[in-house]
């Protein structure tokens, strides 16, 4: 296995890294910071709308703070409705709704950051041709014809670039699991026969040389969940507290979450 960056940070460390991340000033175009990694405002917009645009066409991204066209939006669907919600109720459920869009992006945007610094810190690379035949054998399963992944992009705003993106993403973080699992500690032999003297009846109807196969496989699993548990505990904490969020984007990421 590779060397890694370390998994636990002292807590002065952490709390250091937390702190000059709050003293800081963001610029006015940059929405958050991961560690030196600015995420900025363009970005952040730009995937506020695809993520509007693919869960709803009708309505758009709602504008705070005073959410008129999504308000305008909200009515003309309730037209033809017996009960027609006030508009304080209106405002109300689009202030949720642009809530719930800004987290989904704002986590999507810093999670990537965390996934991509956490694969550079671990030399883990994948080039691009991996991404793009993975890219073409999902869009095989989930297109039968170009025409109607054509359709799909008109319809989300997404375009090919975005989803080689989320592609690449998904690939980093398998091989970040793949790394952290493979390093957990071997099973040795001994423990293998003690779980197997322990539990005789559950292995009765095998032969001990398998048994013990069966029993590795098993403890060597336990083994890399422990591990793989460890390290996604570790990973949240470390880059929660080199992330600082923009007033107005704050989200549970972000190392000034608390009482926004």
């Amino acid at each position: 296995m590779t060397a890694l960056v370390p998994l636990v940070a002292s807590a002065a460390l952490v709390a250091a890294a937390s702190a000059n991340a709050q003293e800081e000033p963001l610029p006015p175009d940059v929405v958050a910071r991961v560690g030196e990694e600015p995420i900025g405002k363009r970005e952040f917009r730009d995937w506020l709308r695809k993520t509007a645009r693919g869960q709803d066409r009708r309505g758009g991204v709602p504008k705070p703070p005073r959410f008129e066209r999504c308000i305008a939006a909200e009515r003309r669907r309730l037209a033809t409705s017996r009960r027609r919600p006030s508009r304080r109720v209106l405002r109300l459920r689009c202030r949720r709704r642009y809530k719930q869009l800004r987290d989904e992006v704002m986590q999507f945007l810093v999670q990537g950051a965390w996934t991509r610094q956490e694969a550079k810190a671990r030399a883990i690379v994948v080039p691009s041709r991996e991404v793009r035949r993975q890219f073409k054998r999902q869009k095989r399963q989930a297109f039968e014809k170009e025409r109607a992944y054509r359709r799909f992009l008109r319809r989300s705003g997404m375009t090919q670039a975005d989803i080689l993106y989320r592609v690449k993403l998904d690939l980093l973080q398998t091989r970040i699991t793949r790394q952290v699992t493979a390093a957990a500690p071997p099973v040795p032999p001994a423990e293998v026969t003690d779980y197997y003297e322990s539990n005789r009846r559950r292995f009765r109807k095998m032969s001990r040389r398998k048994a013990r196969r069966v029993i590795r496989r098993l403890l060597r699993s336990q083994r890399q969940q422990q591990a793989l548990d460890r390290f996604v505990k570790d990973f949240r904490e470390r880059y929660t507290a080199m992330t600082v969020c923009a007033e107005g984007y704050v989200v549970a990421e972000c190392s000034n979450a608390q009482g926004d």
